[in-house]
């Protein structure tokens, strides 16, 4: 069977990580289940959600959802989110009892743009536009502090991070730079108990990964991620990372350096500095990975990376 690229994917692996196979969302090639970038994933109202942009050039935003104890069951069909347009994935984050979705615009408008889940009206929210906030690459979002922390880069060629926070969802505070952090794709945004994470990939040329942490007034240097205590961990994205909190450990997947778009997770525990880094057999992507875990389970969800017979 011919698989298509864009087609979105997902697996999932049980406590011991053992992953149980990739599962492509769509037998051909329905424009509603493919997407260029990497889509976001949250658990909202018990269940999986994830929005996406859409591939064929429509740039239109897309979600579905399903138990996450039935992925391999029922998923509602993809359906688009009315008069929300995008050129890079959008990022997730549930915050006082609301779905958030932040995203960049389209059409040469490099704005950032909000939209929620309203499980009063069942519907997205109309986009409203951060006041002066806007990115290359796709954000990222996180709740910290009882805020909603939204990461990103500068306009046009700014590479640089910068970041806004949000008390109620709605009024979002002035831009601020990172002190001296740059990336040439989306970050990454993770919670290890009472601290925020960001991870991502180095400026042009680049590659490295690194993470930053916020010390409750400003983010602390970058420090690489190192495998196997010597070499530096290298992706041509942002990895997904997210913190088990029952194991003491993090978990991250990742695609690998340049053209290399084989996945790898790997496992970081507490008091430990040094990843050990293992393929996702048979899974592919062209771009960064989004991650989350349930009590039993990792997931992991996207976009492939090229055209197989099967």
């Amino acid at each position: 069977m011919k698989h298509y690229p864009e087609l979105l994917r997902f697996n999932f692996a049980d406590r011991r990580l053992t992953w149980v196979g990739e599962t492509i969302f769509g037998e051909k090639f329905p424009f509603q289940y493919a997407s260029p970038d990497r889509p976001a994933i949250a658990i909202f109202n018990n269940q999986l959600w994830c929005v996406y942009r859409l591939g064929s050039d429509s740039n239109k935003l897309a979600y579905r959802f399903s138990s996450p104890q039935d992925v391999d069951g029922q998923w509602t069909t993809g359906q688009v989110i009315p008069d929300h347009t995008t050129v890079e994935g959008p990022a997730l984050a549930v915050f006082k009892d609301r779905l958030y979705c932040v995203y960049v615009g389209t059409g040469g408008d490099n704005s950032l743009y909000s939209t929620y889940w309203s499980n009063l009206d069942s519907s997205w929210s109309d986009a409203k536009k951060l006041p002066h906030h806007h990115s290359t690459w796709g954000p990222a979002l996180a709740v910290h502090d009882n805020k909603l922390w939204c990461v990103h880069t500068g306009n046009g060629r700014d590479q640089s991070l910068r970041y806004t926070t949000s008390s109620d969802g709605e009024n979002w505070s002035d831009d601020t730079k990172f002190p001296d952090q740059k990336t040439a794709s989306a970050p990454s945004l993770f919670v290890k108990g009472e601290d925020l994470f960001c991870a991502h990939r180095g400026g042009t040329g680049d590659e490295i990964l690194y993470y930053t942490s916020w010390d409750g007034t400003t983010w602390r240097p970058d420090r690489r991620m190192l495998n196997n205590s010597i070499f530096s961990i290298e992706s041509s994205h942002a990895p997904g990372v997210v913190y088990c909190a029952d194991d003491r450990r993090l978990i991250m997947v990742l695609k690998g350096s340049g053209s290399d778009t084989q996945l790898y997770y790997g496992v970081l525990k507490d008091e430990s500095e040094n990843w050990v880094l293992d393929k996702i057999s048979e899974s592919f992507s062209q771009a960064g990975p989004s991650v989350l875990t349930t009590q039993n389970s990792t997931f992991c969800f996207y976009r492939g990376a090229k055209t197989s017979d099967e």
